[in-house]
Parts: C-alpha cells; structure tokens; sequence
C-alpha cells in the first residue's frame, strides 16, 4: 500500500480532529441572540468598502465559525481509498495464487484495519478522486480563514480591534513604539501557499495517461507541504486571535457603556469557539519530516508545537554558513536572528519530541559529519541517528537491504504505533 495514502488519510483526521463542531441550531442562535441584545449602536460595518449599517463584533466572528464548522463537516465525510486488485486493478493474480477466496472482500477486510476503504475500480494506480475532494475541502478551509484574517486585519487598520501591546515583542523591526497585525499577514500567506499546493494536487492527481505514468509519484511526495503551510497559518490565526480586543472607545469618540458588556461577552464566545475548531486541527498524532533545505521549516515545527509527536531529519544540514558556501556565495558571518531562522543545530536543542535524523554516508553535498552534530545536540529523551551506506543526498531510498524504508518503520514503531 503506498505510504501516501495512510499519510494523507491521517492528515486530513488531523485537520478535522476529534472536535464536534456546533450544531447549525447553536450556529443560528449566536448571532440571533446577539442581535436580540445589542439593539443600541454598535461598530459599523462595512459595504462596498463605505460604510453601512451598523453590526456587532461578536456576530460577525460567528459568520466565521459557521462557515468553518460546515466545511470540517464535509472534510471528515471524505473516505481515504486505496487500491489492492493487482497490478492493472483485476484480481487475477489473486485469483491465481487462490481461486477459493473471495479476494475483493478479503482485500477490503485488510484495508478496513487501517481506516481505508477500498476502490475496486482502478488501473494500475488509485486515481486519487478522493485526494482532489480533500485538497478542495482544505482550499476552502484555507480561504475561510484567509477572510478572516483579512477582516480582522481591516477591523485592526480602522480600530475597531486593537492589539494588545507585549512587553517582550518589538512591534516593528523599524517603528517599535507602533505594533503590527504580524500573525493575520502571516497567516494570509501560508494560507495561500497552502491553497496553491492542493489546487495543483487536485488538478495534477486525477490525470493519468492509460493505466498510468509516473508523473503522480513525485507530486504525491509534496502533499505534506500542502497541510504543512496551512497548520503554520492556522497557528498564526490562533495566535493573532488572542491577540486582539474590541476597541470600544472608537464609536462616535465616547464608551457605548450600555453595549460593552454584552459586545465583550459575543466577541468572547465566538473566538472562544473558532479558536476550538483551530486548535482541534493539531490534536491528531502528527509526525514532521524534513529533508536538506526542508529540515529548518520542519525544525521549526516541531519547536512550536508541542503536541507534534516526532520528528524525521533527512539529508539535513547543520550549520548554514558552509552550506551557503557550497553554493559559491561568500559569506563569513550571519546575524543573531539569522542564526536563530537558519542554524539547525542550535535549534535542534529546543525540539523536546522523538527525533529520527538519516543521513546517507557518501552524501557530497551535505556531510554526513553534519547530521552527527545536530544528533549530538538533540536534547529529546528518544533520538537515533541512522547513516546509511552507500547512498548519498539524492538516492537514500536506494540504500541497500531496503535500510531506508525498514529504519523509518522501526522508528515509527518505537513512538507512534
């Protein structure tokens, strides 16, 4: 069974997570409620970029909330499938092998184990319908959210949210008296790099020439990339959510006292309840891999999120200055917060989570000396380093004995099964 299809299966479990989101009953009453009460003035809303008749905070967020909900709903309806029918999708050489066994039912039985359902009409691949359904799910997720943090950036510009100020964050690399919407614009572009990556998997997976060619096998690689971006964005929203407050002395010049309570209160719960479903994203067994270059982001990762449950180093690079040298750049030092982004074996200290770093033992353009250092300042209680012979940075699924493939299943044996 290709690795891709538990990998995308259990992505999509991330994304949807455990979470039930409220009723479309509870949904409706939000926003009625809130209209119920907060009959007096409120903060204006917007129509056309002019102003319009007036709204209030919390049910606008609620619009937000809803619209999440229903798309998670659709999301978790999508089945993961794959295909167990011989090589061209017939059942003949299981038919071969054992005449007396219904081979469609017992193939779907083993399938069944792993959460999968099976596609019994294939050709020599799963034509990956099921995959494009999932990408457009999370392109529309994707666009949900980015909607929210464009009005939310809009509502900050025009101050109807302020920031809370943090004493240990400089709000601008240039002007640090004034604070930026960082998390919003943050969280805009990894939702659309997100977006674009599913767009194309969508677009690209369910095309293959005749029985098939091998154009799906590399894109298939990437689609960790895809929920990758968007859980990085997703955080970046939960994070500028919580950073924001109604900024009640806007309206008019003077407090709206006999709306403030009951404005806070909506605004409460309906970022209470959209930070629930976000934060319900990451709450599924998550295991991070990065190789060359992709080892900083997928470091990265796993040093802000906590609940990542480990993480795999491929061909990773230690200290960047010898790197960037490789490529015929001549740099003799980097900055504080350069060194932060980019030295892996200083940020390789803080990952507290099961770490697996592979290495191939004639890699040329990375020395496998590198992949040493970062082991030894691994501070996470379980970490292997595993060098593998006779392959080099391109060509470690080559490795001999299926090593490469055999190393990985130990690893996830030890601390995911």
């Amino acid at each position: 069974m290709p690795y891709h299809q538990l990998t995308s299966g259990n992505s999509s479990g991330q994304v949807t997570g455990s979470h039930n989101p409220p009723s479309s009953a509870h949904v409706c009453a939000g926003p009625a409620h809130a209209r119920k009460n907060d009959r007096n003035p409120a903060p204006g809303s917007a129509i056309h970029g002019q102003a319009a008749s007036p709204s209030t905070l919390g049910k606008e967020l609620k619009v937000f909330s809803a619209r999440l909900a229903r798309e998670i709903q659709i999301l978790k309806a999508i089945k993961p499938l794959a295909k167990f029918s011989g090589a061209t999708g017939n059942f003949h050489t299981f038919d071969i092998v054992n005449s007396s066994i219904d081979w469609p039912k017992a193939n779907k039985r083993f399938l069944k184990q792993f959460g999968i359902e099976q596609n019994l009409y294939t050709t020599q691949i799963e034509p990956h319908d099921w995959i494009a359904e999932t990408s457009h799910s999370i392109v529309r997720i994707n666009n949900i959210l980015t909607d929210l943090s464009q009005d939310c950036w809009m509502y900050i510009s025009n101050d109807i949210f302020k920031l809370k100020l943090n004493k240990n964050e400089v709000g601008s690399s240039t002007m640090p008296h004034k604070v930026n919407p960082i998390d919003f614009e943050n969280a805009e572009g990894n939702f659309g790099i997100s977006s674009a990556l599913f767009e194309f998997f969508a677009n690209k997976l369910t095309k293959s020439r005749h029985q098939r060619d091998l154009s799906d096998s590399t894109v298939l690689r990437n689609i960790g990339l895809g929920f990758g971006y968007s859980s990085l964005a997703l955080s970046s929203t939960n994070k500028g959510l919580s950073k924001i407050t109604p900024n009640f002395f806007r309206s008019l010049g003077k407090i709206i006292r006999s709306t403030m309570k009951k404005d806070s209160k909506s605004l409460k719960n309906a970022k209470a309840e959209l930070s629930g479903i976000l934060n319900a994203i990451l709450n599924k067994k998550v295991c991070v891999m990065g190789r060359s270059i992709g080892s900083a982001p997928a470091l990265d990762l796993c040093k802000y999120f906590s609940e990542i449950t480990c993480c795999v180093i491929e061909s990773g690079y230690a200290d960047p200055i010898p790197l960037v040298k490789r490529r015929g750049l001549k740099i003799s030092s980097i900055t504080r917060e350069e060194n932060a982004l980019y030295n892996n074996s200083e940020k390789i200290r803080l990952i507290k989570c099961p770490i697996f770093i592979m290495h191939g033992e004639v890699d040329t353009l990375i020395s496998p000396e590198e992949a040493k250092l970062n082991y030894k300042n691994v501070s996470s209680q379980i970490k292997i380093l595993k060098i593998l012979k006779g392959v080099g940075h391109n060509d470690m699924l080559m490795a001999p004995n299926n090593s490469y493939f055999n190393s990985l299943s130990s690893f996830f044996a030890q601390v995911v099964l």
